[in-house]
């Protein structure tokens, strides 16, 4: 039986499209603004699946009623 080795370390590229940002770039912004964890191998810049998880977790927003949605979002 073989085990499934699950990915903990995303490249820039792949944080990017797990975070669902537009460029690569935006997270090297959050890494160098200090506000997403990296990890660092050699020349390499990785981010554990954990703080990227963390990171979406600290920046949801709630909607209560609608009222607080702009009329483009409606």
């Amino acid at each position: 039986m073989s085990e499934q080795v699950l990915k903990r370390l995303y490249s820039v590229r792949e944080a990017a499209r797990y975070l669902g940002v537009v460029s690569p770039w935006s997270v090297r912004n959050l890494q160098k603004l200090r506000t997403l964890p990296c990890v660092r191998q050699g020349r390499r810049v990785l981010f554990d699946i954990h703080d990227l998880e963390r990171h979406i977790e600290n920046h949801k927003t709630e909607v209560h009623d609608g009222h607080d949605l702009s009329p483009q979002e409606t």
